[in-house]
């Protein structure tokens, strides 16, 4: 028999195909969403906090979509 490598969060979402909406949120300290595909819009991200999304296959963004100085929003997608 073989091994094989598999990255769970991918075929995970695959299976589900799931979307995450993030809307209409003020985000004033450290936050993560996860999700095969993000959408979020009205998002202001505040006082210095991070935002990170973590998606499998995309995140869109559409406005108003506010980070404010000092604070960060940061994406990735497997």
């Amino acid at each position: 028999m073989g091994y094989g490598l598999c990255n769970a969060f991918a075929a995970v979402s695959t299976a589900g195909g799931e979307i995450v909406t993030f809307n209409d949120k003020t985000v004033s300290s450290t936050q993560s969403v996860t999700g095969w595909i993000i959408m979020s819009k009205n998002v202001t991200v505040t006082n210095g906090a991070k935002l990170t999304f973590n998606a499998g296959e995309s995140v869109t963004i559409n406005t108003p979509f506010t980070v404010n100085a000092g604070s960060q929003i940061e994406i990735s997608a497997n």
